[in-house]
């Protein structure tokens, strides 16, 4: 009993193990002299590299060491030419996580915009807010908030956290897969565009 004890409080920190591994994965690759040289002397090939760094650097167990290796190759490579190579291969597993996520939905989205106007509502009630002003910003919301989850979409993928949010985000207010890859790929670009830029700097 314990046992299986034991093997459900792994299995319910796993996230956080594989998170806590990919740092430690990301450590390693930037504390390496051997790791860095090889990475340098694949020369042209780099970008494939990229491109593959890209696909896990839409995946927040292995974003750290994307990261690293991105970080690596833009010290000698092009970081604009990283940031579009390294963006195209994220937004093909953005691409693969939507298409998941689709055939898994459920109705995240309408609990989530009724959590928030419930929510919305209970503070108008204990705050002595304009009554106009409170109608005004909850029609705005009930309107805008495709365009508002989409926009944290959009931060969630330029940012570190999973992309696994994003596609959950985008999937739920039904977004087409052309905008969706659209709206990745921009946020991808600029978040990989950073990193290329931080190792020119550092």
């Amino acid at each position: 009993m314990r046992m299986q004890e034991r093997v459900k409080k792994i299995w319910y920190y796993r996230d956080f193990i594989f998170i806590i591994l990919g740092i430690m994965i990301a450590i390693v690759i930037l504390r390496s002299n051997e790791i860095q040289a090889f990475i340098k002397t694949l020369g042209s090939y780099e970008y494939i590299g990229i491109f593959i760094a890209g696909m896990f650097f839409s995946s927040g167990f292995t974003i750290a060491p994307a990261s690293s290796i991105i970080f690596i190759s833009s010290k000698t490579l092009n970081p604009f030419l990283v940031a579009v190579i390294g963006a195209l291969g994220a937004v093909f597993t953005d691409y693969l996580m939507l298409r998941f996520f689709k055939k898994c939905r459920n109705c995240f989205y309408e609990k989530c915009k009724e959590c928030i106007l419930i929510k919305f509502r209970e503070i108008s009630k204990h705050h002595q807010f304009n009554p106009d002003l409170n109608k005004i910003i909850y029609r705005f919301f009930q309107k805008s908030f495709d365009k508002i989850s989409a926009l944290i979409a959009g931060l969630i993928f330029a940012s570190p956290l999973p992309d696994e949010l994003g596609a959950i985000f985008c999937t739920s207010i039904k977004i087409n897969t052309k905008r969706f890859m659209i709206i990745a790929f921009i946020f991808k670009m600029i978040g990989i565009l950073a990193i290329a830029l931080l190792a020119r700097i550092l």
